[in-house]
């Protein structure tokens, strides 16, 4: 041991560089919104620490937390700088598969912008999530209203309020019935043309009658993906293979 030295200035970086692969086992420092928060699996690429998703630029960086408080739990929808050693799940055949941060200790994450209260958010249309706007698609959480169309229950929810329809990361444990008037909290994200909420905290404002269906079309089912439809047609082939699809 000849002394303690200095760290070096960290390179700053964003999820999508560090994919690249270039900066492995490097002092970075890289910038974003915390969209989750959670002591890691057992089955995580490291089976320990807190596991924290980081949204960089419109990418999703995983970084883990050796050492870390309760506290930092709580940092969902903060803006943070995070610095640490670039790191990633490789492959056997010495490909990058996901990058990961290696961050020593809750120390070396900076709160840049805290998160807001969630009460102190506006309740938002579905439908303005769709508009164009000029700072680019919502990257922060979002507070919404409406009804439940229906679930699979652990997989999604479909919801709607007065202006469109959106489908929501279902956590399984809710006990809620198609009617029910909801409110969700969570980040709005784009996946093969529909909209979703993500990580979603999901509460039950009040109960209600089920939607009535849509007398539709096939078309006009594709066109208003999270309606509820009633379609009338001739089935021309056997369902496919799948969990019960037709």
């Amino acid at each position: 041991n000849l002394g303690r030295g200095q760290l070096p200035r960290p390179e700053v970086v964003t999820a999508t560089a560090l994919a690249t692969g270039r900066h492995d086992s490097r002092w970075v420092e890289v910038r974003g919104i915390v969209r989750s928060a959670a002591a890691a699996s057992p089955t995580s690429p490291t089976g320990r620490g807190l596991s924290v998703q980081l949204r960089s630029e419109g990418k999703d960086l995983l970084l883990v937390v050796d050492n870390y408080a309760p506290a930092s739990t709580n940092l969902v929808d903060a803006e943070v700088a995070v610095r640490g050693v670039a790191a990633g799940v490789f492959s056997w055949q010495r490909q990058l598969l996901e990058p990961v941060v290696a961050v020593e200790s809750d120390a070396n994450i900076e709160v840049t912008r805290p998160p807001p209260p969630l009460d102190s958010l506006p309740v938002k249309t579905i439908q303005s999530l769709f508009r164009y706007a000029p700072d680019g698609f919502p990257e922060h959480r979002v507070r919404l209203q409406g009804q439940l169309l229906g679930r699979q229950a652990g997989r999604w929810l479909a919801v709607r309020d007065a202006t469109s329809g959106l489908l929501v990361e279902s956590p399984g444990s809710e006990d809620l019935a198609a009617g029910d008037e909801i409110e969700l909290i969570g980040f709005p994200e784009m996946r093969e043309h529909t909209l979703w909420l993500v990580k979603p905290i999901v509460r039950k404002l009040g109960n209600g009658p089920p939607a009535a269906p849509i007398v539709s079309s096939v078309t006009n089912a594709f066109r208003h993906p999270c309606e509820l439809h009633r379609i009338e047609g001739t089935l021309v082939g056997p369902p496919r293979p799948g969990e019960g699809s037709w």
